[in-house]
């Protein structure tokens, strides 16, 4: 008699983790359920609807051109990932953008956004003239920053959007409430007269600023480190 040995292999089922700072848990997620974020990628959402829509990042992204955010979009930043939005991510008015870590602390592993505005928009946030929408994060390593703007014809400074929160407004009388929530993760936030973390430095556009938890630099050269700039 003849015994076949048959190995058998168990393949565990790909998944996406974030942790959810409100359940005080890591959640697991289905692929086929998030998007994975790759460098052609400028809209993140669906702008006709208010279901969440969840994408991650893997490896190392990069996207030459600004992310727009449409909808309710929820960004996973998966262990040692990096999206490198090189003219940053805009979060326009009606829209909103919740990111997370994947894990409850911050370590070297821990996925990083890297995302610089230009010529008055906010590095994430909103865009030259344009209202903001909602900011929310919850984990992960946040670089955001917003370039002095070639625009010097209505303040004294040449004239920058906040790292997070304001684009710049330039006297036109707009502007309309929005909310900036961090409440963990790493975040480093610089602007050259916008706001760090806040509003632009014309103050035309007022914003909630609600800070829980997370190590958080931010600082600005003619603006508020964080909030108004008044």
């Amino acid at each position: 008699m003849v015994f076949t040995q048959i190995k058998v292999e168990a393949f565990a089922e790909e998944v996406v983790k974030y942790w959810d700072r409100e359940r005080n848990e890591q959640v697991t997620m289905k692929t086929e359920d998030v998007t994975a974020v790759t460098g052609d990628m400028t809209t993140l959402g669906d702008a006709n609807s208010t279901a969440p829509k969840w994408y991650v990042v893997k490896g190392d992204v990069t996207v030459n051109e600004r992310i727009n955010m449409a909808g309710n979009v929820h960004l996973i930043l998966a262990d040692n990932s990096k999206l490198d939005a090189k003219k940053g991510i805009a979060v326009l008015k009606g829209n909103s953008l919740t990111i997370y870590g994947e894990n409850k602390e911050v370590t070297t592993s821990t996925g990083k956004i890297i995302a610089e505005g230009d010529n008055g928009d906010a590095g994430i946030g909103g865009n030259l003239s344009k209202d903001t929408g909602n900011i929310k994060i919850t984990g992960g390593k946040v670089d955001a920053s917003s370039k002095k703007a070639d625009i010097t014809q209505y303040h004294r400074f040449a004239e920058s959007g906040a790292g997070i929160g304001s684009g710049l407004r330039t006297g036109d009388g707009g502007g309309s409430p929005f909310t900036i929530e961090i409440t963990g993760g790493e975040i480093n936030a610089k602007a050259y007269s916008g706001g760090g973390i806040g509003n632009n430095i014309t103050e035309e556009e007022i914003g909630t600023i609600e800070i829980k938890g997370g190590k958080i630099t931010a600082r600005s050269e003619y603006g508020a480190g964080i909030g108004s700039n008044s």
